[in-house]
């Protein structure tokens, strides 16, 4: 029996990376990210895999839980605030990076929008606001 469609080819693996993020390897992740409580690799681990499929949702899903778990937005709670006084300077330089980052990959594709996403996610809800905003504006 033939398929009307022909078969998905499967990703191959390059330096570990998992090209098809799907919910258990992520959540395994997630949860060893956590227990460690170091996020040191996984803005270039991502980076790897959106490198592979830049469109790839769940591994966009996956950064912006990174950056809001690790260095949270001060705007959103006050426990946030609390942890993000020491990393502040950090922060602020992680989420600029974002968008120089997401303009990187716009640069691109101009048509991928899970970069465009992350871009307003970045610059409009990521609670670092004022500056990131007005620059945006302008």
């Amino acid at each position: 029996m033939r398929f009307p469609f022909p078969p998905r080819r499967k990703p191959p693996l390059g330096d570990g990376i998992l090209i098809v993020f799907r919910l258990r390897a992520r959540q395994h992740r997630r949860t060893i990210v956590l227990a460690l409580n170091d996020p040191s690799r996984e803005l270039d681990f991502t980076a790897k895999a959106l490198a592979l499929d830049a469109k790839n949702y769940h591994t966009w899903a996956y950064r912006q839980w990174v950056l809001m778990h690790f260095w949270p937005a001060p705007a959103y709670t006050a426990a946030a605030t609390a942890q993000s006084e020491t990393r502040l300077p950090a922060a602020r330089e992680i989420w600029d990076g974002e968008i120089a980052y997401a303009d990187k990959l716009l640069q691109e594709d101009l048509r991928n929008n899970s970069a465009w996403n992350h871009r307003f996610f970045v610059a409009f809800e990521s609670g670092m606001g004022g500056d990131c905003a007005e620059r945006e504006i302008r």
